[in-house]
């Protein structure tokens, strides 16, 4: 598969065909509601929706600050706010709702363009202690890590997996090992 709305999916599709060896394919746009993929794995198929976070404000100008040798940012995180991530996964479960309702596991994807700011780490937050209101109809989620980040940083997995322990169709395991850098 070579053509790619957004950067995100490219790098789904990658870790999906390359990475881990499932079949994979775009599903045919027919509405607003029409989900991304169809991934088969292990005799599991599993319908997925990919979401790209862009740049913000907020993370062009830590960017901006950033350039020059030696350039250094802090700043606060409030995790009290979840990166928007319960606005992202409405409109996911918009998308993966039919595919719920008739019975195949779902994933939401997300990827971090934005890894400069906050965002990032409040989703990445959310997720990991429940404050973001996960859909009954997304099984789990996928935060891809972004591409851009150090190689130092590559020594992490490419992806963490959320499972949503109220979902209408429960995650299946095994499906998504942990893999590294690309």
């Amino acid at each position: 598969m070579t053509d790619f709305d957004t950067h995100s999916e490219g790098l789904f599709c990658h870790v999906c065909e390359e990475r881990l060896g499932y079949g994979i394919d775009k599903i045919e746009r027919t509405q607003d509601t029409t989900p991304d993929y169809k991934v088969c794995a292990h005799g599991v198929e599993i319908i997925a929706e990919v979401k790209q976070l862009d740049e913000n404000p907020t993370s062009k100008a830590i960017r901006a600050e950033l350039d020059g040798p030696g350039a250094m940012h802090i700043g606060d995180v409030d995790f009290e706010h979840t990166g928007h991530i319960d606005r992202v996964l409405a409109k996911q479960k918009r998308q993966l709702k039919s595919a719920s309702q008739k019975g195949k596991p779902t994933l939401g994807v997300i990827y971090p363009n934005r890894f400069l700011g906050p965002d990032e780490y409040q989703v990445r937050a959310a997720l990991a202690n429940g404050t973001a209101n996960f859909p009954p109809e997304i099984s789990a989620v996928m935060l891809m890590k972004n591409s851009d980040i150090s190689a130092e940083a590559r020594k992490t997995p490419l992806y963490k997996i959320y499972t949503n322990p109220k979902a209408d169709v429960s995650w299946p395991n095994d499906i998504f090992p942990e893999i590294y850098a690309l």
